[in-house]
C-alpha cells in the first residue's frame, strides 16, 4: 500500500479509501483494531497529520471508533432492530447475543407538545405524563425513548411510578385498570440530524444522523392512549420491517 502521487485524490482520502475497502471487504472485521498511527505513517510514507485526517474521515462516517488509551477500532455490528415488533427491545438485543439495558431518566407531568396532543386526540391545554428512557446495548447508548400518556391514566396506575418499570408491566396495568390494550400502532419515521442534547446522550460521532420515530398505540376501538417517540442512533441500528404486499395493482 502506498500513496499514488498521480491520483487526484488527496493523500488522506487515498488512505481512508483503502482502509474503508478493508472494512467492507472484511479484511478488518467488526471489533478489529486498526493499525496504529505510527504503523500507518510507515506504511504509507506520509505525515502523522495526513493519517489523522484519514481516520477522522472514517470516524465521521461511523465506520470506526476511537477508544481512549487503546486505539481505533472497526465499529461492532449494529443492533438489528425489528420495528414491526411491539415492545421487545431487550428481548431482541439478547436474542442477538447482546446485553441490553433500559435506563429510566425521568418521569414527570408536562404540557402536551402540539404534535403529541394531536396524536392523542387531546386539547391544546392538556397535560401528559412523560416517561423518558435511555436504552443501551453492550453499555453503548443507542436509543432515547419518550413515552407520553394522557395525564388521567396516571391516577391509580403505575405509569406515574418513578421506578424503572418494564413496558410489559405497564401494558398489563393499563389493561387491568382501564381495559386499554394495544391492538395496532401507527409509525411516522423521519431521518434527520440530531439535536445537541441527542448528540451528547447517544455519543454520536460528528455528522451522524438519527431516525426519529413517532409511534401511536391505539386500543381495539381505535382510541389512542400512548405515543412513543424513539430517537435511534443512525450508526448503531439496522431497522427491519416485515409486511405483506398488497395484492392490488
Amino acid at each position: 500500500m502506498s500513496i499514488d502521487p498521480t491520483d487526484p485524490r488527496p493523500p488522506y482520502r487515498q488512505i481512508a479509501d483503502q482502509l474503508r475497502a478493508d472494512i467492507y471487504g472484511h479484511v478488518l472485521a467488526p471489533g478489529d483494531q486498526l493499525p496504529s498511527e505510527r504503523e500507518l505513517v510507515e506504511r504509507y510514507g506520509t505525515a502523522h497529520q495526513t493519517v489523522r485526517q484519514a481516520i477522522s474521515l472514517l470516524k465521521a462516517e461511523g465506520l470506526v471508533i476511537g477508544r481512549a488509551g487503546r486505539g481505533v477500532f472497526v465499529r461492532e455490528r449494529p443492533f438489528l432492530h425489528r420495528l414491526d415488533a411491539n415492545r421487545r427491545f431487550i428481548t431482541q438485543a439478547r436474542s442477538q447475543g447482546l446485553s441490553a439495558e433500559a435506563r429510566l431518566l425521568e418521569v414527570r407531568f408536562a404540557p402536551a407538545p402540539p404534535q403529541i396532543a394531536t396524536l392523542l386526540d387531546l386539547s391544546e391545554e392538556a397535560q401528559v405524563l412523560l416517561r423518558r428512557y435511555l436504552l443501551l446495548v453492550d453499555g453503548e447508548p443507542v436509543q432515547l425513548t419518550d413515552s407520553y400518556f394522557p395525564a388521567e391514566l396516571a391516577k391509580g396506575s403505575i405509569i406515574g411510578n418513578r421506578e424503572n418499570i418494564t413496558p410489559g408491566r405497564i401494558d398489563a396495568d393499563l389493561k387491568e385498570r382501564f381495559g386499554l390494550e394495544a391492538a395496532r400502532f401507527l409509525d411516522e419515521l423521519t431521518v434527520r440530524m440530531p439535536t445537541a442534547e441527542e448528540t451528547r446522550s447517544l455519543r454520536l460521532p460528528p455528522g451522524t444522523p438519527v431516525a426519529s420515530l413517532l409511534r401511536t398505540y391505539r386500543d381495539p376501538t381505535g382510541k389512542p392512549f400512548e405515543v412513543a417517540h424513539f430517537v435511534l442512533a443512525g450508526d448503531k441500528h439496522i431497522l427491519v420491517y416485515e409486511g405483506q404486499p398488497s395484492s392490488q395493482a
